[in-house]
């Protein structure tokens, strides 16, 4: 009996389905070796093919990518130069060029505020309009997000003693919130991103976001329009600088609740000048509640009114005293002068060490030495360990003009210091 032996049929749509998923095979293979030339090619170009086409996660592929991006923004801004009080070195901000000749930039008020370049700055935010030489290039794009609450990748130009530094800045998310200081929202900024005030802000695509700054110790971005907004103003005519008489700080729950007010609805006077305009009108304990028909619930928001005011400008005031409402106004004085030939600083005995400096008043000889709170003064002259009545007796000493030498030490770090008076 013949028997004969007879193979299984594959059907017709198994072998279309498996000749189709050869070509898919074969073409991812030859896309991804076009794709990633660079990669070794696989031995076998079925099983890795997918990894072969997925791009490449290394830091030198971040690294590339941010050159590419350095290129791209480096056109768009300018610089300005700070020099920071005492021996310091120089630290270079970046600009966006705004007008003819003119740039904005964040910059440490105090700092700034005796630079010659500096044609206008707002106190309370450090934002300033800089003379910069002519930007011929186009004004760079302005970004218009669709979403805050996504995560993304930012550029960050920021603030170094050379030239500044453009670094990556990844961003959670955007939180918009209202602040006194700005015509519109700002954006918060997560507490870890690291951003640094001062810092100008870009997508990757070189649109610009706006200018980082610091707002009651939260990070912020602010929006180009607001920037902008604000710009406008600071470069009108300027006014001379005004003295409002008195100092004011913010109350906690604690200190609210003693006082008989709710916490949050104003700021309370700490200080009078016994010679201001405000003597005779405002006493320590007072708490402010308004300042020209804006609420001052925050230090902040106190500062950012008060201190845009200008001499002979009118402080409208909603006072609460001892649980009574007062309508007041006061006219703001002339500043003193910015400089002065005082040493500026209160000290305190540091057994062992020599003068601690517990306060250091602003323009004064020891503000513009960068001495700063916490400093310990090691020698003066030719006393070790002095105390503070032989620092303050060595200052007084010297002519108009002149200088002492002081060591300090700062943590462990000790240095030399010139004391001109």
């Amino acid at each position: 009996m013949h028997s004969e032996m007879t193979r299984p049929r594959v059907s017709r749509e198994t072998r279309r389905l498996l000749a189709a998923a050869a070509v898919a095979l074969v073409a991812l293979w030859v896309l991804a070796r076009l794709r990633f030339p660079e990669r070794d090619a696989s031995p076998n170009p079925v099983e890795p093919v997918l990894t072969q086409i997925s791009p490449p996660t290394t830091f030198s592929g971040l690294a590339q990518e941010t050159a590419r991006v350095v290129q791209r923004i480096a056109p768009l801004y300018t610089v300005v130069t700070v020099q920071p009080r005492g021996d310091e070195k120089p630290v270079v901000y970046p600009a966006w060029p705004w007008r003819a000749g003119l740039a904005l930039a964040m910059l440490p008020s105090a700092a700034a505020a005796e630079r010659e370049s500096i044609t206008g700055i707002d106190p309370p935010t450090g934002l300033a309009v800089v003379r910069a030489s002519r930007f011929e290039g186009p004004p760079g794009p302005i970004w218009a997000p669709e979403r805050l609450d996504v995560p993304r990748y930012f550029f960050a130009v920021t603030p170094a003693p050379s030239r500044p530094t453009v670094t990556p800045l990844y961003v959670g998310s955007l939180e918009a919130q209202q602040s006194p200081a700005w015509s519109t929202e700002v954006w918060r900024v997560p507490v870890a991103s690291g951003i640094v005030s001062g810092a100008l802000v870009f997508t990757a695509a070189g649109e610009w976001l706006g200018i980082a700054t610091n707002e009651n110790g939260e990070s912020v971005i602010v929006p180009a329009a607001a920037v902008f907004d604000l710009a406008a103003h600071v470069s009108q005519r300027p006014r001379a600088p005004g003295d409002i008489g008195f100092q004011v700080q913010q109350m906690d729950a604690t200190l609210a609740a003693e006082i008989g007010v709710a916490a949050g609805s104003g700021v309370i006077v700490t200080w009078v000048d016994p010679n201001g305009l405000a003597a005779k009108t405002l006493a320590v304990g007072d708490v402010i509640e308004t300042i020209n028909g804006v609420p001052t619930p925050t230090s902040f928001a106190w500062h950012v009114h008060a201190s845009r005011l200008g001499a002979g400008d009118k402080a409208a005031l909603r006072v609460r005293r001892t649980g009574e409402l007062h309508e007041l106004t006061l006219t703001v004085a002339p500043a003193r002068p910015m400089r002065s030939g005082a040493l500026g600083l209160t000290l305190v005995q540091a057994r062992g060490l020599g003068s601690r400096i517990t306060q250091v008043v602003p323009h004064t000889a020891g503000d513009r030495a960068g001495l700063q709170v916490g400093d310990v003064v090691t020698v003066a002259g030719d006393e070790v360990e002095p105390d503070p009545a032989s620092v303050r007796r060595l200052f007084e000493n010297v002519r108009e003009g002149g200088a002492v030498v002081l060591a300090v030490r700062r943590g462990e770090t000790r240095r030399l210091v010139v004391l001109r008076r």
